[in-house]
């Protein structure tokens, strides 16, 4: 390997730290038509990369004897709000707002190393979502002992990048 790609790949190992952490408050009215959650979350993402896979095609080399490195060290945070209220028995209505982050995993940052190969530029995918919507659960309905209806409207809200 080390004739052909000009370096030898296992000399320039890869590492990645990934860690998320959260709290979550739950409220529910006395009565219980009333709920909210609120949660509150931490991620940090920590890899440096050495590029390769990049040896492969020698074009995108310009010195063969070091690869390039993409490093990230960042920290970044999340939060959800949702709230829901029971209008009549079995019927609630709930509204939902969140800012989530996906941390990327090993195999995407690092490939298979046969046949996936590495996304070494790859980012924390980030993501606001808006979520209103209606609950049915009834009990004892036509013969069934629990019929339970959903009706939502998801709507993503991506930041520019």
């Amino acid at each position: 390997m080390n004739d052909y790609l000009g370096f030898d790949p296992s000399s320039f190992p890869s590492k990645m730290i990934s860690n998320n952490i959260g709290l979550c408050h739950l409220y529910a009215s006395s009565n219980h038509r009333f709920q909210n959650s609120l949660t509150i979350s931490i991620y940090y993402l920590k890899s440096k990369i050495f590029r390769t896979s990049d040896a492969l095609s020698k074009a995108q080399m310009k010195d063969a004897s070091a690869p390039k490195q993409t490093s990230v060290n960042k920290t970044y945070y999340g939060f959800s709000e949702g709230v829901s209220y029971e209008f009549w028995k079995g019927v609630r209505g709930k509204f939902s707002f969140s800012h989530n982050v996906r941390l990327p995993d090993t195999g995407e940052l690092f490939g298979n190393g046969m046949s996936i190969k590495p996304s070494v530029n790859l980012l924390p995918e980030i993501g606001d979502n808006l979520n209103v919507g209606t609950i049915i659960d009834t009990r004892n309905v036509m013969g069934l002992t629990r019929v339970q209806w959903e009706t939502k409207l998801l709507l993503h809200v991506y930041p520019k990048i």
